[in-house]
């Protein structure tokens, strides 16, 4: 079971997704990384480098958190 969500989540992370960043004004000021297909994975750092960094880093297990639900 283990193998085939580790597949399923290779598979999703595989597909094309439009990649998003904006800044908010808010708490001094951050950015926002996203995916406009996936409007519930995102996140925030002080540059947009360190939100995209973030963002990739989170995704795999968003992914995975997904698919076990």
């Amino acid at each position: 079971m283990e193998k085939d969500i580790k597949a399923q989540v290779e598979y999703y992370l595989k597909l094309p997704y439009t990649m998003t960043v904006q800044y908010q004004d808010e708490q001094g000021g951050y950015y926002v990384a996203g995916y406009l297909e996936l409007p519930d994975l995102t996140m925030t750092g002080p540059t947009p480098e360190e939100a995209i960094k973030d963002l990739l880093l989170e995704a795999p297990e968003w992914f995975e958190l997904n698919i076990k639900n």
